[in-house]
């Protein structure tokens, strides 16, 4: 059965006792619990319920129908390990160092405090299990491989999946509160999805009769009597000329490889979603799916030279909040948020309006909060949480993004030659940060700089 073939059936979302979007807190009647799941990388282009018309995402864009989608969500850090940090923290990360992010104090701790239960599901493929993570309950790493010849259930998200329906059971007739965290991947580098799957989409990138092209290369047709002899006099037949080549074949074999594999992660989220919808004590959980980064594929320059970058295809990456029996289910918001938000959100979820990070107060000795819950805005309870939302890649790019516009500029990593002048972007029409706009609107960037430059001096004098 090919992916195309394949179907999960559609969706019965849950009910709860009391509408969470009008009382967001603690319910006495029903345990809370909370699923999340996290793709570390996600190229918001390529899901259908984000604009995409090609992508085979049927379960994505079913949850679009039954969740809030927000529009203007980005990450905060570029770096794998900060987005980490920042999910677990809700604090801004890329002016920190690794040791200075470290020391950002977990939201875990406040649901401990508070008897919540927790339990991380961490997907791999075996290359890297290091990945940082606070004080969870119980830790399950899955481990599964990619390759072209393996079957789609024996990828590491299907793996990753399976272990999730088997906690799920497990967990029956459990009394407490509860976070269950899936951390997937994403879609890996390299992308290698299995065969009925990496066959999908080759057909729309005019790849589907690339391997017959290449037959017969370096083979002379002509007849012998055509072929001058050694020592002859006369001039050498003309060969003729080599074909040019084709500097879009990789990128267009790379694109139909990610959408593969984001219909398999497609596939599997499907697969997940059915699982909590027919347990009775996971149906009514709160659920939200994210990505930390988008992904670049080779659009501002060739797959080889690209540079993960502060733009649109790497900043911008979905995200999914589903609310139990709320009434805007299928709506969507175009707030700016940010991964530091999730942290938040949970602590509301469990603990009620009054976590420290909600109200923005300053932990004692550590950074500045950055984190807002999204449960006041699927409820419409305001309809933004910030002007501003700031955006690094590390030390190497720093950026602030507004309604109407995109500055970024170099950041102040030590021994980088590669500097570039700023740039900036308006929005929201210019989508991928095509067109640089920066001198048409000299004073626009001058008080995004300014704005910038104050927020890092204010991260940098909250250090503990």
């Amino acid at each position: 059965m090919t992916a195309r073939q394949s179907e999960i059936p559609a969706s019965k979302w849950p009910a709860s006792k009391s509408p969470a979007s009008k009382s967001p807190g603690p319910q006495s009647e029903i345990p809370r619990r909370a699923v999340v799941v996290t793709f570390d990388r996600l190229h918001l282009g390529y899901i259908g319920c984000y604009g995409n018309d090609w992508v085979e995402t049927p379960h994505l864009d079913r949850l679009a129908t039954a969740a809030v989608v927000f529009d203007r969500h980005s990450c905060e850090n570029l770096d794998p390990a900060a987005a980490n940090h920042a999910w677990w923290n809700g604090v801004y990360q890329f002016p920190l160092d690794a040791d200075r992010q470290r020391r950002s104090p977990s939201f875990l701790d406040e649901l401990h405090a508070a008897n919540v239960k927790s339990h991380l599901i961490v997907e791999s493929d075996g290359r890297d299990d290091t990945a940082v993570a606070p004080p969870f309950h119980r830790v399950t790493t899955v481990r599964g491989a990619d390759g072209f010849d393996l079957a789609d259930g024996e990828t590491p998200i299907a793996r990753t999946v399976k272990r999730c329906a088997e906690f799920l059971a497990e967990s029956a007739g459990d009394s407490a509160a509860e976070l269950l965290w899936i951390k997937s991947r994403g879609v890996p580098v390299p992308w290698v999805p299995p065969r009925p799957f990496a066959e999908l989409y080759l057909e729309e990138f005019g790849l589907a009769a690339c391997g017959d092209e290449d037959a017969g290369n370096g083979t002379d047709d002509r007849d012998d009597g055509d072929r001058v002899g050694p020592g002859a006099e006369d001039e050498p037949a003309e060969r003729p000329a080599a074909a040019p080549v084709d500097d879009s074949l990789d990128w267009r074999y790379a694109a139909a490889m990610y959408a593969a594999y984001v219909t398999l992660l497609d596939r599997w989220l499907g697969q997940l979603l059915a699982a909590i919808d027919e347990s009775a004590d996971w149906k009514g959980a709160l659920l939200i799916v994210c990505a930390g980064a988008g992904q670049s594929l080779g659009e501002r320059a060739t797959l080889v030279d690209e540079r993960i970058s502060l733009r649109a295809e790497c900043l911008q990456t979905p995200l999914w909040l589903r609310v139990p029996l709320s009434d805007q289910a299928g709506t969507r918001r175009h707030a700016l948020v940010q991964t530091v938000d999730l942290a938040p959100t949970l602590l509301e979820w469990f603990c009620g309006p009054t976590n420290p990070l909600k109200k923005g107060t300053v932990p004692a000795g550590g950074p500045h909060p950055a984190g807002h819950s999204l449960l006041p805005l699927v409820s419409n309870q305001v309809n933004s949480h910030r002007d501003m939302a700031l955006v690094g890649n590390g030390r190497l790019e720093w950026g602030i993004c507004t309604d109407e516009f995109f500055y970024v500029e170099q950041g102040d990593q030590p021994g980088e030659t590669n500097r570039f002048q700023p740039m900036l972007f308006e929005k929201p029409h210019d989508r991928w940060d095509q067109f640089d706009v920066l001198s048409q609107f000299p004073q626009v960037s001058e008080d995004l700089r300014n704005a910038l430059r104050r927020e890092i001096n204010q991260f940098e004098m909250n250090m503990p």
